[in-house]
């Protein structure tokens, strides 16, 4: 199971008090969120994970030499 992420782990971890600037930093960063109970700012360790990393690359076509 994917670890949950809080609005206030989420500001401790990138150092904002601002709720619209966190908002901005995790759509800057591409991390995907949604707003949980009581409308609370929240994700998963697996998002923040795939932001950080990177999708996987994707396979390209395979060249062929005549």
């Amino acid at each position: 199971m994917t670890m949950l992420i809080t609005e206030d782990q989420l500001q401790e971890w990138l150092g904002i008090k601002q709720r619209t600037r966190l908002i901005r930093t995790l759509q800057e960063l591409k991390i995907p969120y949604v707003f949980g109970a009581r409308g609370r700012i929240c994700t998963t360790q697996g998002a923040i994970d795939q932001a950080l990393v990177g999708a996987p690359a994707a396979q390209e076509d395979e060249i062929e030499f005549a």
